[in-house]
């Protein structure tokens, strides 16, 4: 997926750790493309990024819009 991109926050929607949110440390290119995700209890996690859904409002820093 193009628009998972390291220091993201985003929701595991699928497999073993389904439910868990992180921010993805880094993205692992092959013909499975991965992705490293910390989660908040500070683990880490490869998941494939089909698996990866963007938490609304985060931004590619995590941070979400800029007030106005």
């Amino acid at each position: 997926r193009a628009d998972i991109r390291a220091g993201q926050r985003v929701r595991i929607a699928a497999g073993t750790y389904e439910g868990e949110s992180g921010t993805v440390e880094s993205i692992v290119a092959g013909v499975i493309p991965a992705a490293v995700v910390r989660t908040a209890d500070g683990k880490s996690r490869r998941v494939r990024t089909i698996d990866l859904v963007p938490e609304a409002g985060a931004g590619p820093t995590g941070a979400g819009p800029a007030a106005s």
